[in-house]
């Protein structure tokens, strides 16, 4: 789901209000609770290996339709420790901090103790239609 920051700045780019300068990286993450579309809600890790993984547009397929999805695995550092009960995806503008730009629910919460984490090629699409 593409939070209120991003589609603002899709919607004022494309009316010719600003120009929308899309960021160097995308910063994929994950939470352990629900983000809401104003940006907020968002529990990421903290410690135990966890950081942010960079993955930038060659990452995904070109669009079809009104989705693209993830072409290659996005692979976090490997947990040196909890991580918690994970529940999200979520895509960021910066390594750290920044503006939360879309999240997607995980087909099913993932508890993450140690290993790698990661989110296998196919598995994730981006997708504008909103639910009903």
């Amino acid at each position: 789901m593409l939070t209120n920051y991003e589609k603002e700045k899709v919607i004022d780019h494309l009316n010719g209000k600003t120009t929308y300068t899309l960021p160097a990286h995308l910063w994929w993450g994950v939470s352990t609770s629900t983000p809401a579309v104003d940006g907020t809600g968002v529990t990421e890790p903290v410690g135990n290996g966890y950081a942010r993984v960079d993955a930038v547009g060659a990452a995904f397929a070109a669009a079809s339709g009104d989705s693209a999805v993830n072409a290659s695995n996005i692979t976090f550092p490997e947990a040196t420790g909890s991580w918690g009960t994970l529940t999200y995806i979520v895509a960021f503008d910066a390594e750290s901090g920044g503006n939360l730009l879309r999240f997607g629910a995980l087909d099913a919460p993932v508890e993450v103790t140690s290993g790698i984490f990661r989110i296998v090629a196919g598995d994730l699409a981006i997708s504008i239609t909103e639910p009903a």
